[in-house]
């Protein structure tokens, strides 16, 4: 992560991560609402908005990731990337699993899922969302030994590998750091195929209609198959499998990507879509990190005060959830940036590199 301008050549990857960003955000004030019992998770509109949410945010974040793994890795050579980008995410794995469980026993009394300090510690089962640090460096290990974009057979060859691994574990979650994911790898690999600029000089080609008619188009196709159908995301793993119900759920997630990033190229042409927007989504690994302890504690003071209604909490949970995260990397972005990255002499990096 760094703090350059975003042009408009990287603005719409930057864009779709803070949009994939915010949905993660919501999904989880969503799932913190049902699991404190302040909205019905078995009925009304709560099954309906969680599969929503979650057969897209994640495949952003995995195709947005998937893209710049190549040009990372020939300008660096496999070794230093592979180093820098295993320490660190070995590092934020370690260091946030264990701020986040020794908070939620602090804190036990207040929050849903209090910890004993063996689950704090077990590091081999992931709590929350820390699952997906395990799962990147393992795809990334895979894709930059691989390098399946330097010939045509070895993309055939991993991109066929991929797409058959997904599809046989979609909505399934493994037991362990590291094979849990896997339902997004297909989607990270493919990614890694066609590669940023291959994105980049596609989304420049369109025009400001035909990209509001790849969003509205793939956008109303994924809004179908989610609503009328039991389509759900590649970790969602209340899907029950079935040859129809994974095909459905794979198309449903690859047009939810497709709409996201047409939309993100539309806002990108915008002054504030390529500021504002832009910097929330170079900023997404923070927010991915800080977000839950900002939410929780926002829906612990909206109850306190007596707000029951869910519209308020998945509003303010959200605004929350971002803006105290980002309030935090900027507090601490100087004193203590050994937060948000692993230190350099582990990485082998150079300051502000």
């Amino acid at each position: 992560m760094n703090d350059r301008p975003a042009t408009r050549r990287d603005a719409t990857l930057d864009v779709a991560k803070a949009v994939a960003i915010v949905l993660i955000v919501a999904g989880h004030v969503i799932r913190g609402l049902a699991n404190a019992g302040l909205v019905e998770s078995a009925g009304g509109w709560y099954p309906l908005v969680d599969r929503a949410i979650y057969s897209v945010h994640l495949a952003v974040f995995a195709f947005a990731a998937g893209l710049v793994v190549a040009g990372s890795v020939q300008r660096r050579g496999a070794g230093p990337y592979l180093r820098r980008r295993l320490v660190d995410f070995a590092w934020l794995y370690v260091l946030w699993s264990l701020l986040q469980g020794s908070l939620q026993v602090l804190l036990a009394s207040s929050v849903n899922n209090g910890k004993d300090w063996w689950a704090v510690l077990d590091l081999v089962h992931p709590q929350s969302h820390m699952w997906f640090f395990p799962w990147i460096a393992v795809v990334s290990l895979l894709v930059a030994l691989v390098r399946p974009w330097a010939s045509p057979w070895r993309a055939w060859v991993l991109g066929a590998a991929s797409v058959v691994l997904s599809v046989c574990v979609w909505g399934l979650f493994g037991p362990v750091a590291g094979l849990q994911g896997h339902g997004m790898t297909a989607i990270f690999v493919l990614a890694s195929i066609v590669a940023l600029p291959r994105v980049v000089a596609l989304v420049e080609g369109r025009g400001l209609a035909e990209l509001a008619g790849i969003a509205a188009a793939a956008g109303l196709g994924w809004a179908a198959l989610v609503a009328w159908t039991p389509a759900a995301g590649p970790t969602y793993s209340k899907l029950v499998r079935t040859p129809v119900s994974v095909g459905l759920s794979v198309l449903a997630t690859l047009l939810g990507v497709v709409a996201v990033v047409a939309v993100s190229a539309l806002l990108a042409r915008t002054r504030w879509g390529a500021g504002w927007v832009a910097a929330v989504g170079r900023r997404s690994l923070e927010i991915f990190l800080a977000h839950v302890l900002a939410l929780a504690a926002t829906r612990i003071l909206l109850v306190k005060v007596g707000v029951q209604a869910p519209v308020v909490h998945i509003a303010a949970g959200t605004v929350a959830g971002v803006a105290g995260a980002l309030a935090l990397w900027w507090l601490t972005r100087t004193w203590a940036p050994w937060l948000w990255r692993a230190p350099h002499a582990l990485t082998g990096t150079r300051a502000g590199a």
